[in-house]
């Protein structure tokens, strides 16, 4: 191991949606300043997944090793072994190097667990800390649940929400307010904006008519991420622009029968089913609108993508997204559960050519001041750097 003053340990059980690729960013980007060495722990079935691949590919000659392991379920005796395998080698990198300072930089609650247990495992070894990125609370869970995991967050060091939204969410499930500071994803916003293509070029590649008006979204189709409210608002845009396509980018969900409610809709052949999309980007650049009817999310990555790429965009006001839109400028935000404005919105941005650019506009300027990875990243090591002052 390089002779480094700081070991940094993620801990992510899978790399395939939103946060994993920010704990990638993070890890890529990270690289790039002296004196910090990496590891990352994930689950041994993670390479079964195309995205998990290609991003352990991408950070590949960013860490000194990978850790297979299940940091993921709630079964505590999995819990114990995985965290006894974390702590006997990160213990050997240790003692290869005297008065590294390590952070174990977790990013789920199961994962939590497994750096507290890991860093007591070092008391007299290492100067261990421990942080936990956190991405949307237990708010789907049982009441035991929400207790069992702010028990185990309010022994972290400093704890990272994503959002003021989850923070207030980790709030009222008691975790202790003043261990938290919220922290923003980051993404590599040239290079989104490098992978544009125009939307013809898009949607040739795609197979879609270059004349339409297209409404889109990339997201696991699933009740969480409100597929059902996105067809029902998108058969009302349907309803009034005889050109307009929906567009959905992403994998299934079993508890969603998509062709037969958009059958019961009267929209079955305006919409065009992608599944998992390669380059979501490219994908991105051939829809006119994007939009998300999540019913919660932590922060919503896919509307700061959209964004860089100048696409306006129409959300839901639910958990995070109010965080990622300018309502007015960027694009449009709606009470969560309205279908009707949702698609209210949507029109009005298909109707209006000077709105929509200038919006578009706008959209592209915002993400830059608040969601570069670059910037959030060097705030992240002034921090990771204040838990040892």
């Amino acid at each position: 191991m390089k002779q480094n003053k700081y070991l940094i340990i993620h801990l992510m059980p899978f790399l395939h949606f939103g946060g994993g690729r920010a704990v990638v960013n993070v890890i890529k980007e990270l690289s790039e300043y002296g004196g910090i060495s990496q590891i990352l722990v994930t689950n041994g079935e993670i390479d079964d997944l195309y995205d998990d691949v290609t991003f352990l590919n991408e950070v590949s000659d960013c860490i000194e090793e990978r850790i297979t392991t299940d940091i993921f379920k709630r079964d505590i005796k999995k819990l114990a072994n995985a965290s006894m395998k974390i702590g006997n080698i990160v213990e050997q990198n240790c003692r290869k190097a005297a008065g590294m300072k390590v952070i174990f930089h977790a990013n789920t609650g199961m994962s939590c667990y497994c750096a507290l247990v890991a860093a007591k495992m070092l008391e007299g070894i290492a100067d261990c800390r421990v942080v936990s990125t956190l991405m949307g609370g237990s708010h789907d869970k049982p009441d035991s649940y929400k207790a069992m995991d702010a028990r185990v967050l309010n022994q972290a060091d400093l704890l990272l929400p994503i959002s003021n939204s989850v923070k207030s969410l980790l709030i009222a499930e008691g975790v202790n307010e003043t261990l938290m500071k919220v922290h923003y994803c980051g993404l590599y916003l040239d290079e989104i904006s490098a992978e544009a293509v125009t939307k013809k070029e898009a949607r040739d590649l795609l197979g879609l008519p270059v004349e339409a008006t297209i409404v889109g979204t990339v997201s696991q189709l699933s009740p969480r991420k409100g597929v059902d409210a996105m067809l029902r608002a998108f058969s009302m845009v349907a309803a009034q622009r005889e050109d307009a396509l929906l567009m959905l980018v992403g994998k299934g969900h079993e508890d969603v029968d998509i062709n037969s409610l958009a059958s019961e809709l009267g929209i079955r052949d305006r919409v065009r089913r992608f599944g998992h999309v390669r380059n979501q980007y490219m994908a991105i650049c051939a829809m006119d609108v994007v939009a998300m009817t999540s019913r919660f999310e932590g922060l919503g990555l896919l509307l700061v993508e959209a964004q860089t790429l100048c696409r306006p965009v129409v959300s839901f006001a639910t958990g995070g997204t109010p965080e990622t839109i300018i309502d007015g400028e960027t694009g449009f935000l709606v009470p969560h559960g309205d279908d009707n404005a949702l698609a209210d919105r949507i029109v009005t941005l298909l109707s209006n050519i000077e709105l929509y650019g200038r919006m578009g506009k706008r959209a592209g300027e915002w993400v830059c001041e608040k969601f570069d990875i670059r910037a959030n990243t060097k705030t992240l090591v002034d921090i990771y750097r204040s838990l040892f002052l």
